[in-house]
């Protein structure tokens, strides 16, 4: 592909259009335009990155926000209680909630009928035993949409009506693409967790392996590139940098209906491709 051809990707990628759609849902969020999110998408893809730059807007407000991982229905509204807990009752200064790996929601009839409260066209409807339920919210989720039990589909559907949820679909090569798009449009691969710089040599390599390696891992995604690109920054022995990659490395090798292609890495590195401005059209 040439650096145009990149460039193009969120044109034309399922994957790069679902999470920048995210993206843009979320910073609605962060702005007071919309109050609720449901986001359906495989592991390692970015839904938690992506939602961690819009609580950092709340963060700036002195909103720290509320962290979840319901187990029931109890814990989804103590979560909510806890949003309200110092806001005066202002809904202005309601923390913001992370549902993160929320799958029990979506299992729990229980607590798909405090979503529907919870999303209710009315705000003044959003009242669950004495609980205001009005807090932004973002509820994220690995398991795919049609996973859950067939008796909980009319529910899902119910809150679904209210609120459409963004689904990152299941495609390995747009997976791929996307993860290799982010590595060469933004700062992905070349800096660690820790903000220290990532030589040009590592992030070459890193995306030799990441293409080389892709069938292979339990996840393809931008979570495992940087995790390549961070452990080859490491400069490691060659026999313990290759143990802790194969930790990405699945039982069982998966199917691309197209195969990811080696590219100049290094020329596109050197030269980014234009990044396209989230929620804007080329």
């Amino acid at each position: 592909m040439e650096n145009n051809q990149w460039a193009e990707v969120p044109d034309h990628n399922d994957v790069a259009r679902s999470m920048m759609f995210l993206a843009v849902s979320a910073d609605l969020i962060a702005r007071g335009r919309q109050r609720q999110l449901i986001i359906f998408g495989g592991a390692g893809c970015g839904k938690t990155h992506t939602i961690q730059n819009a609580l950092t807007a709340f963060r700036a407000r002195r909103l720290e926000p509320v962290f979840a991982n319901p187990t029931g229905y109890k814990d989804v509204l103590a979560a909510y209680e806890e949003a309200w807990e110092d806001s005066g009752g202002n809904s202005a200064r309601v923390r913001p909630i992370f549902f993160d790996e929320a799958d029990t929601i979506f299992a729990s009839e229980k607590c798909l009928n405090i979503l529907k409260v919870a999303f209710a066209p009315n705000r003044s409807q959003r009242i669950y035993n004495s609980i205001p339920l009005d807090a932004p919210v973002f509820i994220s989720t690995n398991r795919k949409v049609d996973a859950f039990s067939k008796a909980k589909i009319p529910h899902i559907e119910a809150v679904f009506d209210r609120q459409p949820p963004i689904v990152v679909p299941d495609n390995p090569f747009a997976s791929w693409e996307y993860a290799c798009y982010l590595a060469l449009t933004t700062d992905m691969n070349r800096k660690t967790c820790a903000g220290d710089r990532i030589a040009l040599d590592v992030q070459v390599r890193a995306l030799e392996w990441f293409t080389d390696n892709a069938h292979r891992l339990t996840v393809v995604g931008p979570r495992a590139l940087h995790r390549a690109a961070e452990t080859m920054a490491m400069r490691l022995a060659t026999w313990a940098e290759d143990y802790a990659l194969a930790s990405l490395f699945a039982k069982k090798a998966r199917h691309f209906g197209r195969q990811p292609e080696q590219q100049d890495w290094k020329r596109l590195i050197l030269n980014p491709p234009h990044k396209l401005p989230i929620g804007r059209a080329a």
